[in-house]
């Protein structure tokens, strides 16, 4: 037998009956459907208006009504601000929270309607979900849900996240959205700090790219801060539990921090900084045993290219490896000699990969992942200013101006190679030429053709078939398929089982380790 439901859920069901042509069992069918249809035809108007007042007409029932549609039992079509029958009557339209029906039927919709951490993790199906009677409606476009602590704008930041902003870091393509969405997710509802980050993060691209307002400059100050302060204890306490957590923050961090390239009141040099926070992910690591990644489920993340960089030294242009040999022994940077020559080979895979893949994804990805691979020596040098250290340095930058297509990179290469260029004195501008001419240059193709000292240089395949296109788009998808952990020397790694470790993949000899730059 079908119950009735009621408008009105404080009235209750003898309200409702007695409201009705009769309110006992003896008005049996004439109060039903059918009475009302056979009196219709055989009543005056007067009978048959009476015999359709008393018809129970069946619809959904709904707690969200306000409260004068309430008073006055009548259904609300529950419009915010002001429903439809308040803004009629020119009547104060007062929405209450309204506690769920304590009955079976209402805990299993509250349970099926409660945002659990699986739910959220697989926030994909978020555009899915209905407004819950048992969570108040808030005048938003997408589907809201709630968290403890966490008010409707923040909701709807996190969405933004989920479908925008989590395809931030797909430089290195395949699956890392879903990475982002799932993984993540489920990262960062175990870790505050890390929910933090994302809501920030969420914030900046927001204004930066969208021009959305999802929350203000405060607020995203105030994630920002929170997370920073929560997430340099965590590292202190570096807990197992929280190491996926810290490994995802580390990434999202290094994209918040770059709003500062883009803000005239930075500092200048302000790279200096930023790769100081590109080794978080290397502190973390040094804490925490690298095995434990394959437990994250974030291991896609960390994939690198591989380089061989005694192959990557030949690349190097030939002005910077005379700059680097004629230090003598009474330089005050004949000490870091080594260092230099170490830093010039990291800095001719990128030349060397330009001149034969092009500006391939895997390409773009060696780019920005170039300072996760420098030794600790090296980063000393360039935080010390020395003026041979920021001609390497200069020469990267000019690489970065590739990546502006990645949104919290845009600004970041032309910003750089300016700070670099007015710090050194005029006496280094012999060795800084390509770096000053790239400042004034956007075009990819004549950037790479300075580069590569190339005037004739073009993207692979600009003037080839549409088969030999294709061709090349297979290559560099198994070129993005192959990519994977490497050593901070560009070698290819694995978990070994037996070593309860991570090893070379392929070792030149036996015990060879793979190389992390730990205690350069």
């Amino acid at each position: 037998m079908e119950l009735p439901i009621y408008e009105d859920d404080d009235a209750g069901p003898s309200a409702n009956l007695s409201s009705g042509p009769s309110s006992g069992p003896s008005a049996g069918p004439s109060a039903g459907p059918s009475a009302g249809l056979s009196s219709a035809g055989s009543s005056s108007d007067g009978s048959s208006s009476a015999a359709r007042s008393g018809k129970r007409r069946f619809h959904s029932k709904s707690r969200m009504g306000c409260e004068s549609c309430k008073a006055r039992r009548v259904k609300c079509n529950e419009q915010r601000p002001s429903c439809g029958k308040c803004l009629f009557r020119n009547q104060t339209c007062v929405y209450l929270p309204v506690k769920p029906r304590k009955n079976a039927r209402a805990t299993s919709n509250s349970s099926r309607s409660s945002l659990t951490l699986r739910t959220v993790a697989r926030t994909a199906q978020w555009a899915s979900y209905n407004q819950s009677r048992h969570v108040p409606v808030v005048a938003v476009h997408e589907p809201v849900a709630s968290l403890p602590g966490y008010d409707p704008v923040d909701m709807k930041i996190i969405w933004h996240f989920l479908t925008n902003t989590c395809s931030s870091f797909s430089a290195g393509g395949g699956g890392l959205q879903e990475v982002m969405r799932v993984r993540v997710m489920k990262h960062a509802f175990d870790a505050r700090f890390l929910l933090r980050s994302i809501l920030a993060l969420s914030c900046l691209h927001a204004r930066t790219c969208t021009g959305e307002e999802v929350g203000d400059v405060a607020r995203h100050r105030f994630y920002q801060n929170e997370s920073l302060q929560e997430y340099r204890l965590a590292i202190e306490a570096a807990e197992p539990r929280t190491f996926g957590a810290l490994l995802a923050n580390s990434l999202l961090v290094t994209a918040t921090s770059s709003e500062a390239f883009r803000d005239p009141a930075a500092p200048d040099l302000y790279i200096l900084q930023w790769m100081l926070v590109w080794l978080g992910t290397r502190v973390i690591f040094d804490r925490i045993s690298r095995s434990a990644l394959s437990s994250t489920g974030l291991t896609q993340l960390f994939h690198r290219p591989s380089m061989d960089l005694e192959e990557a030294l030949g690349h190097v242009p030939q002005h910077l490896t005379c700059m680097i040999r004629s230090i003598g022994p009474q330089d005050a940077d004949f000490s870091h000699r080594d260092t230099y020559l170490r830093g010039l080979k990291y800095l001719g895979s990128l030349y060397q990969h330009l001149r034969q893949d092009g500006l391939t994804r895997t390409m773009k990805l060696r780019i920005i992942t170039w300072f996760t691979y420098l030794p600790s020596t090296l980063i000393e040098v360039f935080r010390e200013k020395r003026e041979r250290a920021l001609v390497i340095l200069a020469h990267y930058v000019v690489f970065l101006k590739f990546t502006s297509s990645t949104w919290w990179l845009v600004g970041v290469g032309n910003r750089s190679l300016r700070d670099i260029c007015a710090h050194l004195d005029p006496a280094w501008h012999a060795y800084l030429d390509v770096a000053l001419r790239a400042i004034s240059i956007e075009d990819t193709t004549e950037l790479a053709r300075l580069l590569l000292n190339d005037p004739f240089w073009e993207p692979s395949g600009s003037s080839w078939s549409a088969s030999c296109l294709r061709a090349i788009r297979n290559d560099r998808e198994q070129e993005t398929r192959q990519l994977g952990l490497v050593d901070n020397e560009g070698r290819p790694v694995r978990f070994s089982q037996d070593a309860g470790a991570v090893v070379l993949a392929e070792p030149s000899q036996p015990g060879e380790e793979p190389v992390w730059n730990k205690d350069e």
